[in-house]
């Protein structure tokens, strides 16, 4: 199993108890309010998510890790490596892309995490 220990965050591939923890992060419309068209997802919608994050890890070796605390094992959201389909303009590239749950924004975890992810890569 792939993970990355930083001093405060652990980044790790998808467990089914990253569902409800993820859902609820994308269903806060400040959260997605400059991701595609600023729509929230639901439950099924994040599985789906979830599923092709692991789907591209299996596919390219590489994908979006969960993130969790360390200190309290809560998953925060998620960083990581993906192909930007969604960018025809770009292609082939790789970009770097996170999503944190609200309570975690402007405590420098998106960059802890995005360093390691550049270090990882």
């Amino acid at each position: 199993m792939t993970e990355i220990r930083t001093p405060r965050l652990i980044l790790r591939r998808w467990s089914d108890d990253d569902l409800v923890p993820l859902a609820e992060i994308n269903a806060d419309p400040e959260v997605m309010r400059w991701i595609g068209d600023g729509s929230v997802r639901d439950l099924e919608q994040t599985a789906e998510d979830i599923e092709r994050y692991e789907e591209e890890w299996d596919e390219e070796g590489f994908g979006l890790f969960a993130v969790e605390l360390i200190a309290s094992g809560e998953l925060i959201g998620f960083a990581g490596l993906s192909v930007p389909e969604f960018l025809p303009e770009v292609m082939p590239d790789v970009e770097i892309g996170w999503r944190l749950g609200r309570p975690f924004w402007g405590q420098g975890y998106a960059s802890e995490a995005a360093h390691a992810v550049l270090e990882f890569a």
